[in-house]
């Protein structure tokens, strides 16, 4: 099983759960969507959580009725809800995360609770949460050392792309002062250019004008300055 799991690695294929860090025997064992989400992921999946941490304190109080049995669930912030022909286990909070029932323990099913309990009652009271389903890793011991080797790399490669596309955009935005400093320059140049060829060409046109009209001349022909110029620019 674990000559598969490392190919899959190498090879790029779809990853998936091959019994590598296998669980308790006494316990039920995390299988279908939630066992490929733990695979793929390394997240602790709801399925696992509930098993572990609400599995006790369920079956312990599975004979006590339903009341009570709502009441242990509600102190782990899930919810007993039928579904189809059985029960399944609702995060309060997240109402569209739930795992089945019996998956938990075969004890737990719908059958042997109404055995039990008698027929299936729905929770009357709200019983606060003492402890709720957090996604976390799973705890190191059950991740394969080559499964650790890869997420080590992979988060390699994110933070230094992250730092690649940082630097990127520190780049763009010198260029874009660097091209915002230059165009402010040339356009002085030219406006500068363009003032001093208007000038002399007012002044090459007063040399043809008779004395007498030169006053009328410069009246009718102010001269340009750069001032001016922006101000009529803006």
């Amino acid at each position: 099983m674990r000559a598969c799991h490392e190919l899959e690695i190498a090879l790029g294929l779809t990853r998936t759960n091959h019994g590598l860090g296998r669980d308790d025997a006494s316990l039920a064992p995390i299988k279908g969507k939630a066992a490929d989400m733990e695979a793929h992921t390394g997240v602790e999946s709801f399925a696992r959580w509930v098993r572990d941490t609400a599995r006790d304190d369920l079956l312990a109080a599975k004979d006590t009725g339903w009341p009570e049995l709502h009441k242990v669930a509600a102190q782990h912030g899930l919810e007993i809800r039928p579904r189809g022909a059985g029960l399944v286990f609702v995060d309060a909070d997240k109402p569209d995360r739930a795992v089945k029932a019996f998956s938990i323990d075969r004890s737990l099913s719908m059958g042997a609770l109404v055995k039990a309990c008698g027929p299936f009652q729905p929770a009357q009271d709200k019983e606060p949460a003492r402890q709720t389903y957090r996604p976390c890793p799973l705890d190191q011991r059950r991740v394969p050392p080559l499964l650790a080797r890869y997420r080590a790399e992979r988060q390699e490669v994110v933070d230094k792309r992250a730092q690649h596309i940082s630097a990127w955009r520190t780049e763009q935005r010198q260029f874009r002062r660097e091209v915002g400093a230059w165009y402010r320059e040339e356009r002085h140049k030219l406006v500068h250019h363009y003032v001093q060829a208007a000038t002399r060409g007012a002044q090459e046109a007063a040399r043809d004008v008779e004395p007498g009209d030169r006053v009328m001349f410069y009246q009718g022909r102010p001269i340009i300055t750069h001032s001016h110029d922006l101000g009529h620019g803006r």
